[in-house]
């Protein structure tokens, strides 16, 4: 009986199957792009181009990008920031292995 009720509804673990597929397509997978990023980061950026010190989401940025180095397991990741001086003050953020975050200027539309 449990047999034929997984042939019908399929394996027993949804999500190790869901998990599997995911790995199994991010060899195929160029780069991911990351959601959009603003406008509005460039109100927390100083004139050298730094995230100003009382500005508290810079930790929440740095979680972001460690979580998805690691989800990518080696796939490029692009970030879309809406302000260049957001850019700089990302970039300068980003430092070590988080540089291989490419952050990009796309304005929204």
């Amino acid at each position: 009986m449990i047999e034929i009720t997984q042939e019908m509804i399929g394996p027993a673990d949804p999500v190790a199957s869901i998990e599997e597929e995911y790995a199994a397509a991010l060899p195929r997978v160029r780069f991911l792009l990351e959601a959009f990023k603003g406008p509005g980061y460039a109100n927390f950026v100083n004139s050298d181009g730094e995230f100003q010190p009382w500005f508290n989401g810079q930790q929440s940025l740095l979680n972001q990008a460690r979580s998805q180095i690691e989800a990518a397991n080696g796939v490029p990741i692009t970030w879309s920031v809406a302000e260049p001086s957001a850019i700089s003050a990302i970039q300068n953020l980003l430092q070590g292995s988080l540089r291989a975050i490419n952050v990009v200027n796309v304005m929204p539309k």
